[in-house]
């Protein structure tokens, strides 16, 4: 009579396939997001900017958030590259960039500056719907671009 035991956690399934070298514990280091680079890496606090994400395991993406702020647009390039286009109301001094997935989410700061408004000055509330436009209409000229240049 022989007895089998099922792994039911995540780590001892990692474990018992580092152990057992069936290679499904690389799948499962891999599957977690990591973010390794943000374009343009200076932006507007006000929002209404397009963004290049890159990393690993972001094809999955549902969600992210600059400056604090959810994004108003996301868009899944690939397993490698997000675009998104920023929020309206970002604090201009939090740099911190978060990709949610169901996998996990990647976080890193300092990738990115951001450029205030500057003191003193008047600045009318820009609508919601004008910076999706302008986003929207930056991320349509990118990739027109990216399909000219055949990459």
């Amino acid at each position: 009579m022989s007895t089998s035991t099922s792994v039911s956690t995540p780590f001892f399934s990692f474990l018992a396939a580092i152990l057992l070298g069936t290679g499904s514990a690389v799948a499962a280091a891999s599957s977690q997001p990591v973010i390794t680079g943000i374009e343009p890496n200076q932006i507007r606090a006000e929002g209404g900017v397009p963004v290049t994400i890159t990393g690993h395991g972001l094809g999955s993406a549902t969600s992210a958030t600059i400056g604090g702020s959810e994004v108003m647009l996301l868009e899944v390039i690939n397993d490698e590259t997000i675009e998104v286009v920023t929020g309206a109301s970002m604090n201009a001094y939090a740099t911190e960039v978060t990709v949610q997935t169901p996998n996990g989410t990647a976080t890193v700061n300092g990738m990115l500056n951001m450029d205030p408004v500057q003191q003193g000055a008047v600045t009318p509330e820009p609508s919601r719907a004008l910076l999706l436009a302008a986003g929207l209409g930056a991320l349509i000229t990118r990739r027109r671009r990216r399909l000219a240049a055949g990459s």
